[in-house]
Formats: C-alpha cells, sequence, structure tokens
C-alpha cells in the first residue's frame, strides 16, 4: 500500500486571498505552496478531513458566505479530473471535540470538484437551487467536514495510482491546533494520525478576490508550538479518548484530546497511573493504559506538574470477561476501509466555482 502521506506538492501554486475577514488554521502568507511547506493528505470513503476555524470574539456575530480548501494532485497529473466532495459545517464554541452528532448548519452536501493545482474549490453558501444560505456565526468556532465519497456511488476521489495521488493539502509548518481527521477508529488529531500542520481550508465573510496576500488575524490563533503548553484555550481540559475500553489485563495505546496540557503532564484511569505517556501538543497526550484494572468503567484524569487537572468522567472501560469485545489502537496508518460512513449525507450536489 501506497502511505497515505508523505506525497510533497512538486507544482507551485498561486492564489488569491479573500477580502474581508478569512478564518484559517494554515497561516501562509503568500499563498504559494510547494514540497518545502505543503504535503498531500490522501483520503479514502469514509474519512473525512476536520478543520476547527476560529473568529474573534469582537467579530461576532459573522455572516460566512464563501468556504475555500485546496483539493490538488501531487504530481498535476490529475488536474481536470472531476469528482465530489462531501462537505458539511458546523458552528460551535471553537473548544469542543468535532462531533458528528453535533447539528450542521450547512450540509452535509455532494459538491461538484474539479482536481486542480492552479486553484482553490470556492463553495457559495449562498444561492443553491435548494436554498442554503450564508452561515451567521454566533460563536466562535466553525467545523468544516470535508470527506471522500463513497466510490460504490461512481465517484473516485482521491484517485491513487502508482505516479500521483490526489487529495486535500496539508500546510506542515503550520501549528497543529485544529486540525482533526475522522478515521475508522475514529476522529482523533491530525498530529496523531502522522501528520502536522494545516488542512488548508479556510471560510470567508464578505466575498470577494482580492490580490491581498492575506495575513489575516482573524485566523485562528492559537501559538501552539507542540511543547505542551497550549497558550489559546489556557485552563486543562479533557474532551476524549481513543479508543475508549480494552479487555482484562490489557494495556491499550491511547490518545487523549483536550486543551492546556503541560509538558510533564500525567494522565490516571481509574485511578491508576498510565505508562509511556507523552505530551504531543497542547491538546494531545498518547500513552499505554493500565493493565490491572478490573471489568468496569473509569474515569480518565490528567494532571500537569502544576497541579491543575481534569477529568472526564466514566470515559474508559474495562471489558467483562468473555465479551468478545476487541481492543483497538490509534491508526498507524490512514485505513482504507469501507466502513459506514457518520456523517450521514443528503447526495444532493452543489457546484463549486474554480
Amino acid at each position: 500500500m501506497i502511505p497515505a502521506l508523505l506525497y510533497t506538492f512538486c507544482h507551485l501554486l498561486s492564489g488569491t486571498a479573500v477580502a474581508g475577514v478569512t478564518l484559517r488554521n494554515d497561516t501562509s502568507t503568500d499563498d504559494t505552496f510547494g514540497p518545502d511547506n505543503s504535503q498531500v493528505g490522501w483520503l479514502a470513503y469514509p474519512e473525512c478531513a476536520i478543520s476547527v476555524l476560529k473568529a474573534n470574539p469582537s467579530d461576532l456575530p459573522l455572516t460566512i458566505d464563501t468556504v475555500e480548501f485546496l483539493l490538488g494532485s501531487s504530481q498535476g497529473n490529475q488536474d481536470g479530473d472531476s469528482t465530489v466532495a462531501e462537505v458539511g459545517i458546523q458552528v460551535t464554541n471553537g473548544t469542543d471535540l468535532p462531533s458528528v452528532s453535533a447539528p450542521y448548519a450547512w450540509g452535509p452536501e455532494g459538491v461538484d470538484v474539479t482536481v486542480s493545482t492552479s486553484a482553490f474549490q470556492t463553495i457559495t453558501l449562498k444561492g443553491d437551487t435548494a436554498g442554503t444560505d450564508n452561515i451567521v456565526m454566533t460563536d466562535v468556532g466553525l467545523v468544516i467536514w470535508i470527506c471522500a465519497p463513497d466510490s460504490s456511488g461512481g465517484d473516485a476521489w482521491p484517485k491513487n495510482t502508482t505516479n500521483d495521488t490526489s487529495g486535500l493539502f496539508i500546510y506542515n509548518t503550520a501549528p497543529d491546533d485544529g486540525n482533526y481527521i475522522q478515521l475508522s477508529s475514529g476522529i482523533q488529531t491530525l498530529a496523531s494520525a502522522g501528520a502536522h500542520g494545516a488542512w488548508v481550508v479556510r471560510a470567508e465573510s464578505g466575498g470577494g478576490s482580492s490580490g491581498d496576500a492575506d495575513t489575516d488575524t482573524d485566523s485562528d490563533t492559537d501559538t501552539d508550538s507542540g511543547s505542551g503548553s497550549d497558550t489559546a484555550n489556557g485552563a486543562v481540559a479533557v474532551y476524549a479518548i481513543t479508543p475508549a475500553s480494552t479487555d482484562p489485563g490489557v494495556a491499550v495505546d491511547f490518545v487523549v484530546l483536550g486543551s492546556g496540557f503541560a509538558t510533564g503532564a500525567d494522565v490516571s484511569i481509574g485511578g491508576l497511573a498510565s505508562s509511556s505517556v507523552v505530551v504531543q501538543d497542547g491538546g494531545t497526550i498518547s500513552g499505554k493504559s493500565p493493565g490491572a484494572l478490573p471489568s468496569g468503567t473509569y474515569d480518565v484524569v490528567v494532571r500537569n506538574v502544576d497541579g491543575s487537572s481534569a477529568t472526564l468522567s466514566a470515559a474508559f472501560t474495562v471489558n467483562s470477561k468473555g465479551c468478545g469485545c476487541s481492543t483497538g489502537t490509534t491508526d498507524a496508518t490512514w485505513v482504507l476501509g469501507l466502513l459506514p460512513l457518520a456523517l450521514v449525507v443528503s447526495r444532493r450536489r452543489v457546484s463549486a466555482t474554480l
């Protein structure tokens, strides 16, 4: 199997920034992407790229009228190929873990797209024949899901050959915060899936192209450097642990997602210390669960060296003996299994403008 990541982009891409407020995580200053700063994130159904974009509270309410994302081809050989991307948009507080159960402010929709190494995919939210409208943000977080379509419907994205792949671009010199991926094992950070940086996904208010190289400070201003000190979220919090169960006597590798994790933090489950704990960044900790826990459901506690802590109650289960349950670990590679897609898509198509 060809690795899901590490396909560098060999064709320079120059785009335009959008006037008004632009929400983005990729932090690029000249909209030029190449092998020195970007790579292709190869997704396959039912995998999804998830970007949590944040607005400045002083800008609220904010009307989002367009969404852009960079769907390209690692060698440019697939330019012009038409396919579909499944897109859904949610409005949140910007700190909750992305969830497929959260309501959607727009979509999910099947969006007609064309692979391009020279232009962004631009979706205009208002004016679709089915009556979609702009999104009015009254909270600071905008969660954008972009998913590969079910190939059984006749759409083939991304395409993978020995010479070329197509997929969403990752700006790999940007901070990791706010970037997630849905795999068969569930939602996890992009960093914990093996990639560092940010999906090149943007949302605009007051659409209309300009030649300005956007350095907009209204984008996500999390300055997490990977040291484990999260300067955006401040207080420590725990949102999720994955996997969330194991069998008796089995120590399982886990990833805890949250915020405010500092270097040296520890993780305990059911009052027992976890081993091999590593603070990957301010929102991600990896480790191995204690193998001595009896069957039952237990709290997960993250404690920083300064004594601050957070608890996720009843978050981890040790299965009863003989239940036949299986344990899992975080994905070492981006799996391609055709599992039911949690993001239910209407299959109604919206044209994307290039």
